[in-house]
């Protein structure tokens, strides 16, 4: 009976790759609660944070200071074209995302930001547990 409980609890406490609506949110506060950020990063509301369920169950989070900023008025769009010259274009909407906006992606889609010190940071959750087990600024190029 106590292996069945052991067994069950440790089922139950598998991340699934696609966690629910409700999961989702109660895994982003609970990783913004707990994570104690580097000295040298910016207050947590700076970052567009990104989460996501690794293959091993655990979550990995990416917090991102370089977020949208406003495009200044004389901001344009253009493509090259065979020719080599610019043509304007009508410029796209901005997805980058804004500070302290939080988003779910699968994990293959996570941003890939290889430097930028603690303008970029990456977090690895453990939900079994409900620890953070890494917190690291990226290097600097």
């Amino acid at each position: 009976m106590k292996l069945f409980a052991a067994v069950a609890l440790l089922a139950s406490a598998q991340m699934s790759a696609h966690p629910s609506p409700a999961e989702r949110v109660r895994l982003m506060k609970a990783i913004d609660t707990a994570v104690q950020l580097p000295p040298k990063a910016y207050p947590l509301h700076r970052y567009a944070r990104f989460y996501a369920v690794r293959p091993d169950g655990k979550i990995a989070a990416l917090f991102n200071a370089n977020t949208k900023t406003r495009r200044p008025k004389d901001w344009a769009c253009s493509t090259v074209g065979p020719d080599g010259k610019l043509t304007p274009i009508p410029c796209g909407p901005d997805t980058r995302p804004r500070a302290d906006e939080q988003r779910w992606v699968e994990y293959k889609a996570m941003p890939l930001i290889e430097d930028g010190g603690c303008s970029a940071i990456d977090v690895i959750y453990n939900p079994l547990t409900a620890t953070v087990e890494d917190v690291a600024c990226h290097g600097v190029a």
